[in-house]
């Protein structure tokens, strides 16, 4: 199941509120007095979906580096806890 909501997901169907103890989705090309809107529903590339929530190549390494100071920061707590 959680792989067929997954694929909808890729599809641009989005889940309403359970009502009734089930789930309904939506998408605005999916409706039943429009057919021909069908045809224009398409599988999210990795382009658009990584345009949205990829990092870049900055974003990236600012946050290796902060990784880098917040490692020192444990290490020196350690430290002085250790001396405690």
């Amino acid at each position: 199941l959680q792989t067929f909501i997954r694929q909808l997901h890729f599809y641009g169907f989005r889940k309403l509120d359970a009502q009734n103890g089930g789930w309904s989705f939506v998408h605005k090309n999916f409706r039943k007095d429009k057919p021909e809107l069908v045809s224009e529903i398409r599988r999210k590339t990795r382009s658009e979906s990584g345009a949205n929530g990829a990092a870049t190549q900055v974003e990236v390494q600012q946050l290796r580096s902060q990784v880098a100071k917040l490692q020192g920061v444990v290490e020196d707590l350690r430290t002085q806890l250790d001396s405690v």
